[in-house]
């Protein structure tokens, strides 16, 4: 879909009002404009009382949910849907899954004593080695070369800093 033209956002701090909470935005509807006629869109925030945790992805030629709570890709071809690994093995997406249970897939801390879950460790590594690829001058493959160039970081501030601005203007701002 490329980089986001156009953004709007609604929301703001709703449920963490008052004595003992910040003043931080819990709640936050992102609706962004993409080249070509494409649209999406995000909700994002502490402030919601069912707890998700997915990327749903409509297209032309069909659809793909990745639920990250119950570490499952479905992916939905001509009204045929397929189930889909999201990590390397069964047993990484069992222990994810297992993971998500028992914290709603938040933010979890540890000791430093504490052993990572293996669907950490697998991520870890592949960043690692494509990083050490990088620097050794290995040619970076073209699905990743936008982490490297800085095109998908300069994209993504552009992005937040205009859903930010125009939840504060209450108008669609363009990205620049």
């Amino acid at each position: 879909m490329g980089q986001a033209q156009a953004v709007c956002t609604a929301g703001g701090n709703l449920a963490h009002n008052g004595e003992g909470y910040g003043n931080e935005d819990d709640v936050l509807l992102v609706t962004l404009q993409f080249g070509g006629g494409a649209v999406g869109s995000m909700q994002y925030g502490s402030g919601f009382r069912w707890g998700e945790h997915y990327v749903k992805i409509n297209g032309t030629e069909g659809a793909v949910l990745i639920d990250f709570k119950t570490s499952k890709v479905l992916l939905n071809m001509d009204g045929c849907v397929t189930e889909h690994f999201l990590h390397e093995s069964e047993e990484e997406n069992r222990e994810r899954a297992a993971f998500n249970a028992g914290g709603n897939g938040g933010v979890a801390y540890g000791k430093g004593t504490a052993k990572l879950p293996g669907f950490n460790l697998t991520i870890m590594r592949r960043e690692l080695e494509a990083f050490r690829d990088a620097v050794l001058g290995l040619p970076i493959p073209a699905e990743i070369r936008p982490l490297f160039d800085g095109t998908a970081a300069r994209s993504s501030v552009a992005t937040a800093e205009a859903a930010l601005t125009a939840l504060k203007e209450r108008r669609w701002i363009p990205v620049s």
